[in-house]
């Protein structure tokens, strides 16, 4: 996780609340990571899975998966390419990868899309 001290990453997080099942059952969470290039998703993901999993000096250009299990709850994240305001990134390709992101979560998983906005130093000297 090589990020500068002074920056800090924002997840928001948006999803269907998880409906409960049988006593003791915990449905599978797949956490599909988003944002534009270079926002720290790849971050995010090692974060969550508490591991160096997703390589954080290197571009994504096709979704990368790994597995955790917490709390005895079995969980995907998935780290997707970025997409790009100014034209570096392939979008055709950028919005493939996007879109069959969900299908590498397990069957029945609950899926959440996790939205990664970096947060500079200079936003910090606003608060």
């Amino acid at each position: 996780m090589k990020q500068s001290k002074k920056e800090l990453l924002t997840i928001h997080i948006h999803s269907k609340a998880i409906t409960s099942g049988p006593v003791g059952f915990k449905p599978a969470l797949g956490l599909i990571l988003l944002g534009r290039r270079k926002s720290g998703k790849s971050s995010a993901g090692n974060m969550i899975l508490d591991k160096e999993e997703f390589q954080v000096d290197k571009k994504t250009t096709r979704c990368s998966v790994s597995h955790v299990e917490v709390s005895g709850r079995p969980v995907t994240v998935v780290d997707t390419p970025g997409w790009s305001l100014f034209g570096l990134a392939n979008p055709k390709q950028v919005r493939m990868e996007i879109s069959r992101s969900p299908s590498l979560c397990p069957v029945r998983s609950k899926v959440s899309f996790v939205l990664a906005v970096p947060v500079g130093s200079h936003f910090l000297n606003l608060i």
